[in-house]
């Protein structure tokens, strides 16, 4: 039968198999009592061995199981959780690249692709008064939209309807007219031709 001091570590043992080594601890010191060994809930010596090895396997699984949650992940495994839960990102990779690269604090930080995801976001954000003066960006989004083209001669047709009449009629109720360009002479009718085919 295995000692008490046989045991590694005493403090992983289940309760009852605490109890049972206290009990045989007890039952080889002669100063306790003159009671046979008790191997609790054991049988055998060897069955409490073989307890003692499936124990000692278990703890040694969850031991190598805690070590793995507890070691920071590979790079890999960093882009491609980061990339799960941002695939947009994919098209500023080499902006998130770049930014990583810039800046020695944060390549040390936990969770820099997110930070420099961001920062590469920002830099890519023009106020819309310099969209709005941006011929390609018009000509990609705006002008080749139906709806907006549909809106621009809409309004603007609107705004035909509701502005001011030109004034045919002068001050008095005169018509306005237009000068007199009839040719008084041969000379003048063959200058008049001559400007319009010009």
């Amino acid at each position: 039968m295995k000692e008490q001091s046989d045991f590694t570590n005493v403090d992983n043992l289940t309760e009852g198999e605490q109890m049972d080594l206290n009990n045989d601890a007890q039952t080889n010191n002669p100063q306790t009592s003159e009671e046979p060994h008790s191997l609790g809930k054991f049988k055998s010596v060897d069955e409490l061995q073989k307890a003692y090895k499936s124990l000692e396997a278990e703890f040694t699984k969850r031991s190598q199981k805690l070590a793995e949650y507890e070691k920071p992940n590979s790079w890999e495994d960093r882009v491609e959780n980061f990339l799960s839960k941002n695939p947009q990102a994919v098209e500023y990779a080499e902006a998130i690249c770049g930014e990583i690269s810039s800046d020695d604090t944060l390549k040390d930080s936990d969770n820099c692709l997110e930070i420099a995801y961001a920062r590469a976001l920002q830099k890519q954000i023009v106020p819309y008064e310099e969209l709005a003066k941006d011929n390609d960006f018009l000509d990609r989004y705006i002008y080749s939209n139906p709806e907006v083209t549909t809106k621009i001669i809409t309004s603007y047709l609107s705004n035909l309807k509701h502005s001011q009449p030109v004034s045919l009629m002068g001050e008095g109720g005169v018509f306005a007219v237009s000068p007199n360009n009839k040719p008084k002479s041969i000379k003048d009718c063959t200058e008049y031709v001559e400007k319009m085919f010009k």
